[in-house]
């Protein structure tokens, strides 16, 4: 009974985080690849669907007790899901995505009595997806530690301002640069603190 539970644990975790991802509630998005992502379809389908169907799938055969299907399955996840890693890894992370692969690489592990996976392969395989997981959560976590702008458009900028709010002749050029038919909407503004007074003032906008 004990090794049913920690089998099916992954993969009912994975399956919710599916299913959340699938109805855009949002809790694990926290980086810019999720809303990419999750307008993406393969062959018709939602990538957060694929995700939850081969996890039910799993879990339905658990449950009746076909493990070595379930196992079959499982390594199917493991193995695709490197190839999204390392797409993830290159172009943009997904946090969602990316607590999929955790649950993906617990089942992998929960299941590993039972892989249809040659012995030499798992452990170069699980090293492999460990570590463009890695990445790519370094890449989410870079991403998340950018400077957000308190005026602006990033995607669209082409112009970058860091000024002291307590800076007489910032505020004059900035002025200068919002009223621009050319320039006004290709700034993004950055606050910095020089001393105590631009904390006050930071303190009050954020």
């Amino acid at each position: 009974m004990r090794d049913i539970t920690r089998a099916l644990l992954p993969l009912a975790a994975g399956a919710a985080v599916c299913l959340a991802d699938l109805f855009g509630l949002g809790a694990l998005c926290a980086s810019s690849g999720c809303a990419v992502y999750a307008g993406a379809n393969i062959f018709g389908m939602p990538i957060a669907g694929i995700g939850l169907a081969a996890f039910l799938a799993a879990l339905a055969l658990t449950l009746a007790g076909k493990r070595r299907l379930a196992a079959a399955v499982v390594a199917g996840m493991f193995l695709g899901d490197i190839g999204f890693l390392a797409f993830q890894t290159i172009f943009l992370p997904c946090t969602a995505c990316l607590a999929a692969a955790a649950c993906i690489l617990w089942a992998r592990f929960a299941h590993a009595q039972h892989l249809p996976l040659p012995k030499g392969a798992v452990v170069p395989a699980t090293i492999i997806f460990a570590l463009l997981a890695s990445l790519a959560a370094a890449d989410a976590v870079r991403e998340r530690a950018k400077p957000w702008p308190m005026y602006g458009d990033t995607s669209t900028a082409k112009y970058e301002v860091w000024f002291s709010m307590d800076c007489q002749k910032c505020r004059e050029a900035i002025e200068e640069m919002l009223g621009s038919d050319t320039m006004g909407n290709q700034v993004v503004l950055y606050p910095v603190s020089k001393g105590a007074a631009d904390r006050e003032k930071l303190g009050v906008l954020w």
